[in-house]
């Protein structure tokens, strides 16, 4: 039975971390670490070569060359002399650091593979990204940023996207600058109010100014470095779709209106 996909990725991490601690081929935890790797791409359960291949050709100690037939052989062995010693120490140092980096990138590869396969192979209760579960217009201006896994790029979309619907629809004057004054004016009781009471409308104005607000200036700031870039992106999409939603319900002939005149998508 295949691990969670979450599970493997934390397992990742962890062993991202671990390698930094790492200090050599004689460390007493590196057999550890390998042995754990090493079932995390079992676990995959991908079928892939490649990734074995790389495993097997992860070397902790420095190899030379010791015949024509191209053998490897432990250069331990070879520069084990006393008078070598410093040689053999600054060539176990380099053959640690290029072992790490290639480590490293085999665990990208895992990361790699784990997008892969959840992309491929959603699992139980999960939510397909589409014109059902995203409003269908906001999703047309943001799916093939989704399709490419652009996340990064999906929070100031959606903002500015949410922001060109709610100044037609809300017939809001150009000379109203600024996201967060558009979206007061937009919500606000004069435009498109939502709820039925005045604490409820309040509320949506709140909604969609700490949107605004929060996904403006994350937009600003790289997500790529974010291990859940993904969810962060989904969950402005869930709020952007929440907000067009609600304005759609309660103010269709409007919105009608504004696409028979011919409203196009914020460039």
């Amino acid at each position: 039975m295949a691990l969670p996909l979450d599970y493997l990725r934390r397992s990742v991490d962890q062993l991202e971390t671990e390698l930094g601690a790492l200090t050599g081929p004689d460390d007493p935890r590196l057999d550890s670490w390998m042995e754990r790797l090493r079932r995390l791409t079992l676990d995959l359960q991908s079928g892939s070569t490649a990734l074995a291949q790389k495993l097997d050709d992860l070397r902790w100690r420095p190899v030379v060359r010791s015949n024509p037939l191209d053998r490897r052989t432990d250069f331990s062995r070879v520069y084990g002399q006393p008078e070598r010693r410093l040689t053999t120490m600054f060539l176990q140092a380099e053959s640690t650091q290029r072992a790490k980096e290639q480590a490293r990138a085999i665990l990208d590869d895992v990361r790699w593979e784990l997008d892969r396969q959840e992309a491929a192979s959603p699992s139980p209760g999960h939510i397909q990204l589409d014109g059902e579960t995203i409003d269908p217009e906001l999703w047309a201006h943001v799916s093939t940023l989704v399709e490419t896994q652009d996340w990064e790029k999906i929070p100031r979309e959606a903002a500015s996207f949410v922001e060109h619907r709610l100044r037609i629809w809300g017939d809001i004057s150009p000379t109203v600058k600024g996201r967060v004054d558009v979206f007061k004016q937009a919500l606000s009781e004069q435009h498109l109010p939502l709820g039925d009471a005045g604490a409820e409308q309040q509320g949506w104005v709140q909604i969609g100014v700490g949107f605004v607000l929060a996904v403006a200036n994350s937009a600003h700031h790289k997500l790529n470095d974010r291990s859940d870039q993904r969810r962060y992106a989904v969950g402005v999409l869930g709020i952007a779709s929440l907000i067009l939603g609600e304005v759609r319900r309660r103010y269709s002939p409007r919105i009608e209106m504004a696409a028979d005149a011919n409203l196009g998508h914020p460039g």
